[in-house]
């Protein structure tokens, strides 16, 4: 601002000179009195000067006051806010904070899927063991299968006797704490089955017993399995034993029974036979 009133004070000063240079000229041309030509010069030079300055300096004023005009109406632009376009932009990213200082609502996450309880899968339950079949089923299809055995080689099958069966079963017992073709008491004289043999009748001090069966062959094993199968293997046994088989398998001896007992898991087993019916 300021530089530019210095610039209008030296434009109006040129402008002065140049106007008291041509007031000179013009005195010498009309031959005045130097005095009075130099008051006039001078009262017209300052006359001149002061309308040339007045005239002169109202466009330089006005072109100061213009710029100035110009220099303030810029500073107010610069100052000014922008257009609306600028307002636009400036209120965007303005808006784009708000909305970005604005928490937005949490997308909220899917909630996992509740786990259903799986159903154990049924505990298989341990097969109950097979029921032990009675001594008296196995005692029946034992004979049954030594006779099977016998015919298969020849020989007739021999006659069960039911008392003789008392006795073999009575036999059976005795093999759990004797396991002994050697036993007392006598089972045949314990239940007095068989044929009385009288010892004082032949002169012997002996005691007298009772006769019931010719021989016997024993076996004791853990079998397992059905009635029919733990017969079988009772069967063959005696069957693929020489010195068992030469009287349980022999025709001589047509008579025959079988008992069996089970304890602690073990079987007991004893076959007898004979060659006659001593009491049925």
């Amino acid at each position: 601002m300021r530089n530019t009133k210095m610039l209008a004070a030296l434009l109006a000063g040129l402008i002065t000179l140049s106007l008291a240079g041509c007031g000179a000229d013009k005195a010498e041309n009309t031959g005045s009195d130097p005095a009075s030509t130099e008051s006039g010069i001078t009262a017209t030079v300052t006359d001149n000067a002061s309308e040339s300055t007045a005239e002169s300096s109202l466009p330089v004023e006005s072109e100061i006051k213009q710029d100035e005009s110009m220099a303030e109406k810029e500073k107010a632009e610069s100052n000014a806010p922008a257009d609306s376009g600028s307002k636009a932009d400036i209120k965007k990213p303005a808006e784009s904070n708000q909305q970005a200082k604005t928490p937005s609502k949490q997308t909220e996450a899917p909630k996992p899927a509740e786990e259903k309880p799986q159903t154990p899968a049924p505990t298989e339950k341990p097969e109950a063991p097979a029921e032990t079949p009675t001594a008296n089923e196995v005692a029946r299809k034992t004979a049954e299968k030594i006779n099977t055995l016998r015919q298969a080689q020849g020989s007739p099958a021999a006659t069960i006797l039911p008392g003789l069966g008392k006795v073999a079963t009575y036999r059976s017992e005795q093999l759990i704490t004797n396991f002994s073709h050697e036993s007392s008491p006598d089972a045949c004289t314990v239940l007095k089955y068989g044929e009385y043999v009288d010892m004082s009748d032949c002169g012997m001090p002996e005691a007298s017993y009772y006769r019931g069966y010719n021989a016997e062959a024993a076996a004791k094993g853990n079998w397992t399995g059905t009635a029919d199968e733990i017969a079988d293997k009772i069967a063959n046994g005696f069957k693929n034993s020489a010195g068992h088989w030469r009287y349980v398998g022999s025709a001589e001896y047509t008579y025959m029974a079988v008992g069996i007992t089970y304890k602690g898991g073990t079987w007991y087993c004893c076959v007898c036979v004979s060659s006659q019916n001593y009491g049925g």
